[in-house]
């Protein structure tokens, strides 16, 4: 008797990845960015970013340094991507403002102060200073009282320091004769 046994192999579509989209592949220290991935022909269920072995369906990264992300992705069926995605994050250096110099502190009222800033590690292009939303690399402030400003720095790709520093100026009454 001839006995003719039928098998049934199910072969499952193995997943290709690839990057859908980067929120902002270039971001300032203690920043973030979303990478959201994306699989053909029929996707993935979940994936996984390396560094870091995240898993998930979109991925929000803060990453410290410039970094190089690999996607891979499995299917429902427990399949694993033939191909890894990459996708790169540059991060830039957020600027620290300090104060470099003040002509004088204390002035007399009518009189003139100039403040000049200074940003580490690599320094901001720009500065503003408040009150007043001045931008420049040098402020000369005339207060007709007591001003508390506030100085923030700006890199030259955008990045905002991530403190302020503060400067108070005196205004002395001039005396009428």
């Amino acid at each position: 008797s001839a006995n003719t046994v039928t098998r049934t192999i199910v072969v499952n579509t193995t997943p290709t990845v690839s990057v859908l989209s980067v929120s902002n592949p270039i971001i300032c220290s203690n920043g973030s960015t979303v990478i959201t991935p994306t699989a053909t022909p029929t996707g993935a269920s979940t994936y996984t970013l390396n560094p870091g072995a995240l898993i998930g369906t979109s991925f929000t990264v803060s990453p410290t340094s410039n970094t190089t992300y690999t996607l891979t992705g499995t299917s429902s069926a427990g399949c694993v991507s033939a191909n890894s995605a990459t996708t790169a994050i540059t991060v830039n250096t957020t600027p620290t403002v300090s104060i470099l110099s003040v002509s004088n502190s204390t002035i007399c009222s009518g009189n003139s102060t100039v403040i000049t800033p200074t940003a580490t590690p690599t320094g901001a292009s720009t500065y503003t200073l408040n009150p007043g939303a001045l931008t420049g690399t040098s402020f000369t402030v005339s207060p007709t009282s007591n001003t508390t400003y506030t100085i923030s720095g700006t890199s030259a790709v955008g990045c905002v320091s991530a403190n302020t520093v503060t400067r108070t100026i005196v205004v002395n009454t001039t005396p009428t004769v």
